[in-house]
């Protein structure tokens, strides 16, 4: 990763938060959070009508999100409260985001879907939602770095991934398993060619447009109530390995912790056996282009018209 992808790493790992309880029960902070909109009602407007007409989803299912996001936990892992400033304050940079870009995240839930689908075949398995949790309850996100074809990685694929992302994970804050336990991030790096990126990195010059629309989709995944728990990075490149090492020196200990470089055998202990896997991973049961997808489908079925 060059610029802009070191920073969109470091973004998306920074945005879990720390957490002080403000509210003691779920009503109360829901409560919270809907008067605090009521004082800006006109900022959030936009917002509700966008994830209305792109997901189907109300601002009563946005509020609950942002508040199941804002959970403080103990240590025994129980819930003790919800921090209504952190809750509202996402919200409010969600809806910000939304009413500053309409023009280029706005759609219907019928292009939604097409959008989804198109991404998804274009990106070749590359990033796959899998469809089981892990051992601790946690949606997997795998990044197969070896089907990454660089001859083809053009501007338009580099769009079609950072979509796909973005509506996946936007679907993906609504997932009660989500809410409750978040999110792991396994990226095998084997076979990933140095020289070959390298050489698309000089070539890629993303025209006005395009660079507009990547950044705002990243600072939208970063506006979303979604937890990632931890990143397993395998087989990593030395030069990589060292690249991210040097970015996470200058990084809390919190997100430092949350990265780890592992081998395979480590992520079957951590977070699920090889039978969870396909082929190319270590499983047995299914390759790649195999891979079940039946809660990538429920999310896209789910974005339906009224």
């Amino acid at each position: 990763p060059q610029g802009s992808e070191m920073d969109d790493l470091k973004s998306v790992m920074d945005h879990d938060g720390g957490k002080q309880a403000t509210a003691a029960t779920y009503e109360e902070a829901e409560m919270r959070v809907r008067n605090l909109m009521q004082e800006e009602e006109a900022m959030f407007e936009e917002s509700r009508l966008w994830t209305l007409s792109v997901f189907c989803k109300t601002r009563s299912d946005l509020i609950s999100s942002f508040v199941m996001y804002s959970r403080v936990l103990g240590k025994d892992g129980e819930v003790v409260g919800y921090d209504t400033g952190i809750a509202y304050q996402k919200l409010r940079l969600y809806a910000q985001i939304i009413d500053e870009h309409r023009d280029i995240l706005s759609c219907n839930p019928a292009v939604t879907r097409a959008l989804i689908r198109e991404a998804q075949e274009k990106i070749d398995k590359v990033v796959n939602l899998m469809d089981q949790t892990d051992q601790h309850g946690r949606v997997v996100f795998l990044s197969s770095m070896q089907r990454v074809d660089f001859k083809k990685l053009d501007d338009e694929i580099a769009i079609y991934i950072s979509r796909y992302i973005l509506f996946m994970l936007h679907s993906l804050m609504f997932d009660e398993d989500v809410q409750k336990n978040g999110i792991v991030v396994v990226n095998d790096y084997e076979h990933f060619d140095l020289l070959a990126g390298l050489r698309q990195q000089r070539r890629r010059r993303l025209d006005d447009r395009a660079a507009r629309r990547r950044k705002v989709m990243m600072e939208l995944v970063q506006a979303l109530p979604i937890r990632f728990t931890c990143f397993h990075l395998v087989n990593i490149p030395w030069w990589l390995h060292a690249t991210i090492s040097l970015l996470l020196a200058f990084q809390s200990s919190s997100i430092g912790k949350k990265v780890h470089f592992s081998d395979w055998h480590q992520v079957y202990k951590q977070v699920a056996g090889p039978s969870f896997w396909p082929v190319e991973h270590g499983g047995s049961d299914y390759s790649l282009d195999e891979i079940p997808n039946a809660r990538h489908v429920r999310y896209i079925d789910s974005i339906r018209d009224e």
